[in-house]
C-alpha cells in the first residue's frame, strides 16, 4: 500500500532518467507513468486507458531530455564547487619558500585532478624550529581535499604547543583517528625539522615514501624508510624522530607518491629508483629550485 504499483489501475511504465553514457552513465532518477486516467469509448461508456508503445516512446524521449537538462545543471554546480575547492586548496599552501640560514628550500604542488589530497607546509614549532612537512591523503577527489584541509589545521595548531615533530605526529594521529576511520581514508606524512645554520635535523615519517638524502661527498643518494605506521591507523601510535647529520652540499628530498607513480603512455610507472638516480644527477651544485624543476620536467 502506498507504492506506485498500488496507485496504478493496471500498468506502470518506469523509465530511468540518466546523464552521460557508457561507464560514466549516471542515474539521476526515474520517470513514472500510471494508467489511472479513463477515456470515453465510442458507445459512451468509460474504459481504462492502457499504456502502449506510443506512451513508452514519449516517456523515453521526455526522460532523455530531462536527464540532459538536470545532468548539465548538476555538472555546472559541481564544476563551481570543484573550482572553489581548488582555489581554497591553492590558497592554503605557502606563498613562497621558507628562508632559513644555511638552508636553500623549494617546494611546489601539482594535483592530477581539480582537487587532491596532497599537502606541504612550513610549520613553526613551540621551540622556534621550522618543521617542513609533506602529507598525502588517500584518494584524489573532493573528499580527500576536505580531509587534507582539516589535517592542515590540526598540524598547524598542534605544532604551536609541541617542541618536536614526533609529538606533533602523535597528537595529530590521535585527533584524526575517528575521522579517517569513518571516511575510510588514510594519511601518510613526513617532516624534517630545521634550525638555522645547524647541520643536525630531526626526521619523522608516518608510513610515507622514503626520504632521499643526496650526500655531496659521495655523490650518492641515501634512502631512509619509514618505520612508523600511517596517521590515524591506530588510535594511539607513538611516533619516533630520528637525527640526521647533514654536511655542506647535502640535499633532502620530500615528495608524495604522485612522483614515483606517474605513468607514461605505456603505463610504466616512473618509480623511486628512477627518481633517486635523477636526484643524484640534479643535486650536484644546484639550487633547490633547479632540482625541483628538473624532477617535475622529468
Amino acid at each position: 500500500a502506498g507504492s506506485i504499483e498500488y496507485l496504478a489501475e493496471r500498468q506502470v511504465i518506469g523509465v530511468p532518467v540518466t546523464y552521460g553514457s557508457g561507464d560514466k552513465r549516471v542515474i539521476l532518477g526515474a520517470l513514472i507513468l500510471m494508467d489511472r486516467a479513463s477515456t470515453m469509448a465510442d458507445d459512451g461508456d468509460s474504459c481504462d486507458a492502457l499504456l502502449g508503445n506510443a506512451e513508452c516512446e514519449v516517456a523515453e524521449s521526455f526522460a532523455a531530455m530531462l536527464g540532459a537538462v538536470l545532468g548539465a545543471r548538476k555538472v555546472a554546480e559541481l564544476g563551481k564547487e570543484l573550482s572553489m575547492a581548488q582555489t581554497i586548496q591553492q590558497q592554503i599552501l605557502p606563498e613562497g619558500p621558507v628562508e632559513l640560514g644555511g638552508f636553500d628550500v623549494a617546494a611546489d604542488y601539482f594535483a592530477c585532478g581539480a582537487v587532491g589530497g596532497d599537502y606541504y607546509d612550513y610549520l613553526t614549532l613551540a621551540d622556534g624550529r621550522t618543521m617542513v612537512v609533506v602529507a598525502d591523503v588517500s584518494g584524489h577527489n573532493l573528499a580527500s581535499g576536505m580531509i587534507m584541509v582539516g589535517a592542515r589545521a590540526m598540524l598547524r595548531t598542534t605544532a604551536l604547543v609541541h617542541d618536536g615533530p614526533a609529538q606533533v605526529f602523535t597528537r595529530v594521529g590521535e585527533l584524526m583517528y575517528q575521522d579517517l576511520t569513518r571516511t575510510e581514508r588514510f594519511l601518510t606524512a613526513a617532516a624534517v625539522t630545521l634550525q638555522p645554520d645547524q647541520r643536525t635535523v630531526e626526521y619523522v615519517s608516518a608510513g610515507h615514501n622514503d626520504l632521499m638524502i643526496f650526500r655531496a661527498a659521495s655523490r650518492s643518494v641515501e634512502r631512509v624508510e619509514s618505520e612508523d605506521c600511517i596517521l590515524g591507523f591506530l588510535p594511539s601510535e607513538k611516533y619516533q624522530a630520528r637525527q640526521l647529520l647533514l654536511q655542506s652540499g647535502d640535499c633532502i628530498l620530500l615528495y608524495t607518491d604522485g612522483i614515483p607513480e606517474a605513468m607514461d603512455s605505456d603505463g610504466e610507472m616512473y618509480g623511486e629508483d628512477r627518481l633517486a638516480h635523477l636526484f643524484a644527477q640534479l643535486a650536484t651544485d644546484q639550487s633547490a629550485k633547479s632540482i625541483l624543476d628538473g624532477i617535475i620536467e622529468s
